[in-house]
């Protein structure tokens, strides 16, 4: 039986969906290879902010003595830090991460091949692997708590960055759970072509996390989400830092087309499922939508399984 079948078959077990503090997690993802654990990351200096520069120079006069615009710079944002605890989010590196061992040591589970996809060399890896896709079937499986679950774990690596984008465009939540503003982001950024990242890409008081709101709400957000500045946006995006694995956020499969959208694009996926709490019908059809050549992981959310307390 394959990992994806079990995994179905789990999510129609008796499962415990529990308070949003209370997720227990489990997670089974395919494809695994074998990958040493890294060290713990540490409170370092966070990363230059995302810069642009508009126009072949900075501050020199251009034609007719116009004044050519200098480097943009991103803000930083500070990260409600409480409420991410109280929502059962692993905290970052700074944090005492005792108080949520057990998702700390499940994310990290899940990170660890997303990361060797991204950044492993050879003829093995997939193209964009650094372009992760977080989703799941249908609304309320807790895509978004892994979503930023996952950007704190890869913001423990010490040689890596990641990148938070709110991608869900009819219910964007990321903004929320992080306590950051989300006035500006994706959305402004695909619909004005004056805007560079920096303009609405939002460095945070975490090492190596940054994050790109979806900002206003769009009446067409699928064909802004299909539209050659999206791709080029991607592109940009993986290409830009050959160290950092950008994370979307995406909209269920099977709730809006922007999933679907996201697919093209995406190097790899990642399909949530609610243990107890999603149809196995539901997940069966969300993963016909993908694309299989590309590695699609599933991770069981709230699977009550719990560590033995002599574990270690």
């Amino acid at each position: 039986m394959s990992i994806i079948e079990k995994a179905i078959n789990l999510a129609n077990g008796k499962g415990a969906r529990g308070r949003t503090g209370e997720v227990a997690v489990d997670s089974q993802f395919m494809p695994v290879r074998a990958g040493a654990e890294g060290p713990a990351g540490s409170a370092e200096a966070p990363p230059a902010a995302e810069s642009a520069v508009t126009g072949a120079g900075s501050a020199t006069p251009g034609e007719g003595g116009a004044q050519r615009r200098g480097p943009r710079t991103s803000r930083t944002v500070t990260i409600d830090v409480q409420r991410l605890v109280g929502l059962g989010i692993a905290p970052g590196p700074d944090i005492d991460r005792q108080v949520h061992a057990r998702i700390t040591e499940e994310f990290r589970r899940i990170k660890r091949p997303l990361l060797i996809n991204a950044f492993e060399q050879g003829p093995g890896a997939p193209p964009g692997g650094n372009l992760v896709m977080v989703t799941s079937a249908v609304a309320g499986e807790g895509k978004t708590f892994c979503s930023v679950n996952i950007a704190m774990s890869i913001a423990m690596e010490r040689d890596r960055r990641v990148l938070l984008v709110d991608a869900d465009l009819q219910r964007p939540n990321v903004a929320q759970v992080l306590g950051i503003p989300g006035d500006r982001g994706l959305v402004d950024l695909l619909e004005d072509p004056a805007l560079d990242l920096s303009d609405v890409l939002l460095q945070t008081d975490i090492p190596r996390l940054s994050v790109l709101p979806a900002g206003k709400r769009h009446p067409y957000g699928t064909e802004l989400l299909a539209s050659n500045a999206m791709k080029e946006l991607a592109a940009g995006l993986s290409e830009r830092y050959p160290d950092r694995l950008v994370l979307f956020d995406s909209p269920p499969l099977l709730a809006a087309t922007q999933a679907v959208v996201l697919v093209e694009f995406a190097g790899q996926i990642v399909v949530v499922v609610a243990a107890g709490g999603t149809a196995q019908d539901a997940v069966t059809e969300a993963l016909a939508l993908l694309d299989t050549k590309k590695p699609v992981g599933l991770v069981l959310n709230r699977y009550p399984r719990m560590f033995q307390p002599g574990y270690y």
